[in-house]
């Protein structure tokens, strides 16, 4: 059944990898779960979308593709010049004890 078919779906997300995932339901406690499925597994969930659907359609809405959560997200739609000047490397000097 749906549930069922929403384990597998995170599960394969989890342990494969997924960028995105599609859902379709008029039920409110099912869409739940399958959020929650899927957040708990590092994969977008898109609930109830028609017409054209890209897989990198939450993209222009973040600073880096893929959540990084699960094995489809060891890459980043985006260049070091972009990553780079938002992170700072600030050291500490101590002396040492004489």
């Amino acid at each position: 059944g749906d549930a069922e078919g929403v384990a597998l779906a995170a599960r394969s997300a989890k342990e494969r990898g997924a960028i995105t995932a599609l859902y379709h339901s008029t039920d409110a406690a099912k869409i739940e779960r399958a959020a929650a499925a899927h957040a708990a597994a590092g994969v977008a969930l898109s609930v109830n979308l028609t017409g054209g659907l890209y897989v990198n359609q939450s993209a222009a809405f973040s600073d880096l593709h893929v959540s990084g959560a699960n094995p489809a997200g060891n890459a980043a739609l985006t260049d070091a010049a972009f990553v780079a000047p938002r992170f700072r490397v600030v050291g500490i000097r101590r002396p040492a004890a004489a």
